[in-house]
């Protein structure tokens, strides 16, 4: 005759040996998910996807920051030959509240370096090259605009909208028009903020830039 005891422990290393069962088969699935060739191929496809995002808004950066660097450069052409006075600002001096509406460095010379750099990226490289170097000058425009809003002098530095204010006026403008994505558009914003900081330092460290942000 078998005690209650012993029933018990019956049951209990039938429910054990169930859950082990259980477990095993659960395992063999996920084995043979992951080693499926339709686990393989969405791995591999998700990985494309997501490396083409990269590709995309890594070009994308690079076009404007050739703008970007190139107007840069014209400033600093302008300072080393003192030529500032020859060049007419974009606001024409106007004030807002005691406070120039854009200020002395966004001029009309830098527009047309803008419009000429991005003939060039369009003659060489893309058909939007002009569209570009526009966007990329008025992105400009707006963060000096927000900074004197601010009470900001010209060099002075406020986080996201000097290191990224092209990028992203640039960005929403190619979002609108159907030409970039979401996310290419997101990424290409923090590739600008790790990115363009660095080239800011190397700059000032080449006498090209007044300050360091």
């Amino acid at each position: 005759m078998v005690s209650l005891h012993c029933k018990n422990c019956h049951k209990s290393l039938r429910a054990g040996f169930a859950r082990r069962d259980r477990g095993a088969s659960r395992r063999s699935w996920r084995k043979k998910y992951c080693n499926s060739r339709f686990h393989k191929r969405f791995k591999h496809h998700l990985l494309k996807f997501m490396l083409l995002i990269f590709e995309n808004a890594l070009i994308f950066f690079i076009l404007c920051g050739i703008v970007n660097i190139s107007l840069n450069f014209f400033g600093a052409w302008k300072k080393i030959c003192h030529l500032e006075k020859f060049d007419t600002p974009f606001d024409f001096g106007i004030l807002i509240w005691d406070a120039p509406v854009l200020g002395a460095s966004t001029t009309w010379g830098g527009l047309l370096v803008s419009i000429l750099v991005g003939a060039i990226i369009q003659f060489f490289y893309s058909p939007e090259g002009i569209i570009i170097g526009i966007c990329v000058f008025f992105g400009h425009a707006f963060g000096s605009f927000i900074k004197r809003r601010l009470g900001v002098p010209r060099g002075g530095y406020v986080p996201i909208v000097d290191h990224g204010d092209y990028v992203i006026f640039t960005g929403a403008v190619f979002l609108c028009l159907g030409k970039l994505s979401p996310s290419t558009y997101i990424l290409s914003i923090v590739l600008a903020l790790i990115i363009h900081p660095l080239f800011c330092l190397a700059g000032y460290q080449l006498g090209i830039r007044e300050n360091r942000f």
